[in-house]
C-alpha cells in the first residue's frame, strides 16, 4: 500500500500513464541548521544553535527584566492607593460622625 507522501508526489504525465514524477525536495524550515538567505541572494551569517539558544535566553532575560520593573512599579502604585484610599474612608468616617452629632 503506497504512503500518502507517495501518492502526492505521483502525477499523471502528459500522456496519462501516471509515471511517477521526481521526488520533491522536503521543504526547508526556519531553524538555526538552515542558512538564510538575504534578498539579493548572499548567504547570511549562520548562528549556531548555542549561540541562537545564548540569544534567546538573554532576550527573555531582557524581557523578564522589564515585567519585574513593572510589577515593582505596580505594586508600589497599589500600596499608594490603599493607603489613600483608608485614608479617604477614615475622613468619610469622621465626617459622617460630625454630621450627626
Amino acid at each position: 500500500k503506497p504512503s500518502p507522501s507517495s501518492i502526492a508526489d505521483t502525477t499523471m504525465s502528459d500522456d496519462g500513464s501516471g509515471d511517477e514524477a521526481p521526488p520533491r525536495p522536503p521543504p526547508q524550515s526556519q531553524t538555526a541548521d538552515t542558512m538564510l538567505q538575504s534578498p539579493g541572494g548572499k548567504v547570511a551569517n549562520k548562528l549556531t544553535p548555542d549561540a541562537e539558544i545564548r540569544k534567546l535566553l538573554s532576550k527573555c532575560n531582557q524581557r523578564m527584566a522589564s515585567v519585574r520593573t513593572m510589577v515593582d512599579e505596580n505594586s508600589g502604585h497599589l500600596k499608594n492607593l490603599r493607603d489613600e484610599f483608608r485614608n479617604l474612608k477614615k475622613q468619610m468616617t469622621q465626617l459622617s460622625r460630625e454630621q450627626q452629632a
